[in-house]
């Protein structure tokens, strides 16, 4: 067996040319896994995970320091577009559990963003989707939380790094060098603001992956909230943007005072003519969800029909947009049957009502 292991290992090993490269004096982990670090990355790659861990006890490298280094190196195969969907979904597994250790090895607040751009797009916007259209779901919960946790950490350490950035241009401007650090220092902190936006929206994220009898939910959404009643302000020009975000805010915390506040924000974005199409879609959309989360049927239902009419009135351009709102409002009606069974029968009535509900038109057979 040993045998076997160690021809595999040279197998892999032999495709990289790093044995004659000069390598750089290294300490610690790197220098303990100066001459393997490549094969396990590819081992990793290949999902030959007992071959991986072998090299692990070779090297002599501990638990701790084995989830640093999946983190690390995940980070570094994140981009790769060969990646199988559970290849991606382990990856960011590895860097939810080990941030601290990514963290450690990133200081371009324009590399960390990057990172949160797939640590999203690639892990948490689909779980997102679920609860925002089905509603609350404890195993979605539990795998969308530590990656939302991650990214909220991400985003603490970009705002800090491109901060910093800014002010060491500040602190090195001139009247001769203006001109040209000027620039730099807008980007800086378009980048700031960037960051602070995206963090904030990522509160809702981060709140819907918390039970609601939790009140550390409700702690996590008046943090978003906060900060993006700060871009309400017209001049930042994202009012349309902001008011979304502060209402699915108040609504994660679902009380009857903060489902008042999250309609009447989602009414202000209805209500501006310029809002884009689907800006006013979502408006009503979640007019409907806070609705149903306050329990109050008869208004969910009526901001169904408001919906569906304003799909038929004003369609959107896009075909595939239009039948995505179409399962939506679908979406939406199986959820007041059974936000209604819940609430008047009890969960043991849900089935009962869910099943009628399926027997009408155009209604969801999940």
């Amino acid at each position: 067996m040993k045998l076997i292991i160690s021809v595999l290992i040279l197998s892999i090993a032999a495709t990289f040319a790093f044995a004659q490269q000069k390598q750089v004096e290294k300490v610690g982990l790197a220098a303990a896994l100066a001459d393997d670090e490549k094969v396990i990355s590819e081992l990793s790659r290949r999902e030959l995970n007992s071959l991986r861990d072998y090299m692990f006890v070779k090297n002599g490298i501990s638990k701790e320091q084995q989830s640093a280094y999946l983190a690390v190196t995940s980070v570094k195969q994140l981009g790769d577009s060969k990646l199988t969907r559970k290849q991606q979904q382990d990856l960011i597994h590895n860097i939810a559990l080990g941030i601290d250790k990514v963290l450690a090895t990133m200081n371009d607040p324009s590399e960390l963003m990057r990172l949160n751009t797939s640590l999203v797009v690639n892990g948490t916007a689909r779980h997102v989707n679920v609860l925002e259209y089905f509603g609350e779901n404890p195993k979605v919960q539990s795998q969308l939380r530590p990656v939302a946790e991650a990214i909220d950490r991400v985003y603490d350490k970009a705002i800090a790094a491109a901060q910093k950035k800014a002010d060491d241009i500040a602190n090195q401007m001139t009247p001769q060098n203006q001109t040209r650090l000027s620039p730099e220092w807008e980007k800086a902190m378009q980048l700031v603001g960037l960051a602070k936006f995206n963090a904030a929206n990522n509160k809702h994220t981060l709140a819907m992956s918390i039970d609601k009898a939790d009140e550390k939910r409700a702690e996590v959404a008046q943090k978003g909230i906060a900060v993006l009643t700060e871009y309400e302000a017209p001049e930042f020009e994202i009012q349309g943007p902001a008011r979304l975000g502060i209402a699915k805010l108040n609504i994660d915390i679902g009380t009857k005072e903060s489902l008042e506040i999250a309609k009447k924000k989602l009414a202000e974005v209805s209500a501006e003519a310029k809002s884009p199409w689907n800006q006013k879609f979502d408006a009503m959309y979640f007019t409907a969800v806070a609705d149903i989360v306050g329990k109050d049927f008869d208004a969910a239902r009526k901001g169904q029909a408001a919906l569906s009419k304003f799909i038929s009135d004003v369609p959107p351009g896009d075909t595939n947009v239009r039948k995505g709102a179409e399962a939506a409002v679908k979406m939406l009606e199986y959820r007041i049957y059974s936000g209604e069974a819940e609430a008047t029968a009890g969960p043991a009535g849900i089935a009962a009502s869910l099943a009628e509900a399926r027997t009408k038109p155009g209604m969801l057979t999940a």
